[in-house]
């Protein structure tokens, strides 16, 4: 957690590169963290990562099945 919460710190000074990196850790230690899995993403689509942003939605899915960013999930990234 303390690395996650360090990533949204950091996006939020507007350093989305580094708080991508944090959230990279923190999955290394739970790779099925849906929350972090989510944070990320958000900050890939937003820094024009969009492969890797589905990828990480894509997982969320399959994870928790629907989803409440399901229509953003498909506009994004296809079905």
């Amino acid at each position: 957690m303390i690395l996650a919460n360090a990533g949204v710190a950091l996006l939020e000074q507007g350093k989305t590169e580094e708080a991508i990196a944090k959230w990279d850790a923190a999955l290394a230690m739970e790779p099925n963290n849906t929350e972090f899995l989510y944070y990320r993403a958000s900050a890939q689509l937003n820094a024009n990562h969009r492969d890797a942003a589905c990828t990480d939605y894509n997982r969320i899915k399959q994870l928790l099945g629907y989803t409440w960013f399901e229509n953003i999930r498909r506009v994004v990234c296809g079905w």
